[in-house]
């Protein structure tokens, strides 16, 4: 009977070692003028890159946007009040798909507007509290200044209405999303 441990175990060294050079590729300092290959046994930086030579740049790190990445179209001039209730559902929805489990039940505007300006992942938000979207009393509003009417269709649904021009609930110039 052939055991077939011997070359399991020849396989892990193998990728193991595969694993460990790719490591060493991923972390190798830039090549280029006026770079130089360090010493891995001492600290020392090598004649050739001092941190005070204006030719060696390092770019800052990349931050994760403040805020969702459709906030700034949210009341734009050039967008509709159908736009705008179009990116409030989808940061929900986001809201939703990050927190999963944890997302607090929305009812009302004000929860609404809880929810996307407080910070939920590594101080992200989806809103900030300032957003021209949000009125003194903490409502997400429309066009018009008219707060948006939020009405629960499921656990999963939500419907968003602005009032429209006249400001006036339920009439019908107003705008619903989901169409």
């Amino acid at each position: 009977m052939i055991t077939r441990r011997p070359l399991l175990v020849l396989l892990v060294i193998v990728m193991a070692g595969f694993i460990l050079a790719a490591g060493k590729l991923m972390f190798a300092p830039a090549w280029g003028p006026g770079k130089a290959i360090r010493n891995p046994e001492s600290n020392a930086i090598p004649e050739t890159e001092t941190p005070s030579d204006p030719t060696v740049t390092h770019p800052p790190p990349a931050l994760p946007p403040a805020y969702h990445p459709q906030q700034q179209a949210l009341l734009s001039a050039d967008g509709s009040q159908h736009r705008d209730l179009e990116i409030l559902s989808g940061m929900l929805m986001s809201y939703r798909n990050v927190m999963k489990d944890q997302a607090r039940p929305i009812g009302i505007n004000e929860d609404l507007t809880e929810v996307l300006t407080r910070p939920y992942r590594r101080g992200l938000r989806f809103l900030p509290m300032e957003h021209p979207a949000i009125n003194e009393q903490g409502q997400l509003i429309d066009r018009w200044g008219t707060p948006i009417h939020l009405h629960p269709v499921s656990q999963g649904m939500m419907e968003l209405r602005s009032a429209g021009p006249d400001r006036l609930l339920f009439t019908d110039d107003d705008i619903v999303e989901p169409r």
